[in-house]
């Protein structure tokens, strides 16, 4: 789901870790990198369409 958020949200990435079941956005943000590969602002700015 942070993935989908990532991608279609302009949200801040603190706000779609928020939303994904996180208080810690340092928390999240280690934990996606470890699943994913990337940070989430990577992610993004990888995956930015716009």
């Amino acid at each position: 789901k942070a993935k989908k958020l990532l991608h279609t949200s302009d949200n801040s990435i603190s706000e779609i870790a928020v939303a994904v079941g996180f208080d810690n956005f340092s928390y999240f943000s280690t934990l996606f990198k470890k699943s994913i590969g990337v940070s989430p602002k990577d992610y993004r700015d990888q995956n930015d369409t716009t």
